[in-house]
């Protein structure tokens, strides 16, 4: 978005109150108002995921790469997916990710359920202790 600057006619630059709000903190990506705005139930499932995975809620809505992390934050995001339908959107202002990091983690977990056993199992669990019903899933989560 340019504008032209004031003081500076004939040059085009950008307005830096354009910036303002545009990047969270890491505090406001996992902020109160998200639960409250999407309700209880992300809040749930993202410490189901921890759990059982564990590692804390924090470090799953982190920029950490580490396996462990990674696996909770992919099962999150799977779970509310592939059984709720939320939307790709949704589900990255939930974490502080984009839509297209989160149809990227959907496409790896499908990937991961037949490669990687421990995740699968663990997975299962994650969907077991929410009592997850597969009638639930959307056909077309694609």
């Amino acid at each position: 978005m340019e504008i032209l600057d004031p003081g500076r006619e004939g040059k085009i630059g950008v307005a830096p109150h354009v910036f303002v709000g545009l990047y969270p903190s890491a505090k406001q990506r996992v902020s109160k108002q998200y639960h409250a705005m999407y309700g209880k139930t992300f809040k749930r499932i993202l410490e189901t995921c921890c759990e059982l995975f564990s590692v804390s809620v924090q470090d799953a809505v982190s920029r950490s790469r580490m396996h462990e992390v990674i696996c909770a934050r992919r099962a999150y995001i799977a779970v509310c997916r592939l059984h709720i339908g939320t939307s790709y959107s949704k589900i990255g202002k939930l974490i502080g990710r984009d839509h297209a990091t989160i149809m990227h983690n959907v496409k790896m977990h499908n990937d991961w359920m037949t490669v990687y056993p421990e995740y699968a199992d663990t997975y299962k669990q994650v969907e077991e202790k929410l009592k997850l019903d597969k009638k639930y899933e959307k056909s077309n989560a694609g």
